[in-house]
Parts: C-alpha cells; structure tokens; sequence
C-alpha cells in the first residue's frame, strides 16, 4: 500500500464531504467508506477529523509561504524598485 497515496485519498475524501457538510457531522466511517479503505487506516494518519483539517490548514499555510514570493514577484513590473506594486 502506497501511505502517500493513501493518505492523499482520504484528504480528498474528506474535502468532498467537507463541502457537503459542516466537520462535526463528517463520521471517521463514513469518510473512509468514500475514501474506499478500513476506518482504521484513518488513525495511521490522524487522531482525528479536526487533526486531519488542522494538518490541512498547516499544508495549506506551508504552500503559501512557498509560492507567496514568486506570486509576489509576478505582481511587480519594475524589479528595480521593489517598493512600489503594480498591479495588473
């Protein structure tokens, strides 16, 4: 079994059902029947629905933190004076 691919399968899962529903009505059964693996192979990778939406708030926060000076760049048109944005 792939733990990465796993696990990306349950987060997605769980962000399907998350528009659907509000978190405290998303049961750990019912994601991992969508998911298609045993309800406990959700505790190999988190303690529990809110564990698993914070470790998505925090990737989310990471992703950000990477990209945010390339998207930053993309706005600046003169790179010389990187004071002044301009936006397109």
């Amino acid at each position: 079994m792939n733990l990465l691919f796993t696990k990306e399968n349950i987060i997605i899962a769980f962000w399907e059902i998350y528009r659907e529903k509000s978190i405290n009505k998303i049961t750990i059964k019912e994601l991992m029947d969508k998911a298609g693996y045993h309800r406990s192979v959700f505790y190999t990778y988190f303690k529990d629905i809110y564990d698993l939406l914070e470790q998505e708030q925090e990737d989310f926060f990471v992703q950000i933190d990477k990209f945010l000076p390339y998207i930053l760049n993309c706005f600046f048109l003169n790179q010389e004076d990187k004071h002044t944005l301009k936006y397109i």
